[in-house]
């Protein structure tokens, strides 16, 4: 994720998602989703076998800070592995996000109505688009919102790293303006 600036007032998503290799087919049939086009379009990678493989996740993200000046990482300390720790040693510095309302409701207040707006470019990402159109949001009783994959349509994982991004993003908006276009991983 891109924070908004002088040149783009648009928050950018780039997006890559992961599925893994032996299941993509079923997974294509059960979500009724085109993961073949993506896959050969470059919206969707896999990785071997039969679940996400975090070593590949780390060298994705590795290849983001090759590229971009990466301020920090999001990571969803629920089932994350060593991810965190390997990140942290190769430099990043790692952010445990936990996916709560009480974290994640402002971000996605923040991220729908940027949606709505028009703030968000995500390049006209199919998947993105897909998992956009998949969410439904839970309330509590005080209006906090947040994203449900057990009520929502189909995939969602991207839309919730989408929400990590701006959830770090907002902890640093006093921050003022960076040198280099920096980008946010969640």
């Amino acid at each position: 994720m891109f924070l908004p600036d002088e040149t783009c007032p648009r928050w950018r998503l780039l997006c890559q998602a992961l599925t893994p290799e032996e299941t993509v087919e079923a997974r294509a049939l059960r979500d009724h989703a085109p993961y073949l086009e993506w896959i050969k379009a470059g919206h969707l990678r896999t990785n071997p076998g039969n679940r996400i493989d975090q070593d590949v996740v780390r060298d994705m993200v590795c290849a983001f800070g090759d590229q971009f000046a990466v301020q920090q990482i999001g990571v969803d300390p629920w089932n994350a592995g060593n991810l965190a720790k390997d990140l942290s040693d190769d430099g990043f510095e790692v952010i445990e996000v936990p996916q709560t309302m009480q974290q994640m409701s402002a971000p996605s207040k923040d991220f729908e109505a940027d949606v709505l707006d028009g703030l968000i470019d995500a390049g006209g990402n199919p998947l993105m688009l897909w998992c956009a159109s998949n969410v439904v949001v839970q309330r509590d009783n005080k209006d906090n919102i947040y994203p449900t994959k057990k009520k929502s349509r189909g995939r969602i994982d991207p839309i919730i790293a989408a929400l990590l991004g701006r959830k770090l993003a907002t902890m640093h908006e006093d921050d003022g303006p960076v040198e280099d276009p920096v980008l946010v991983i969640a």
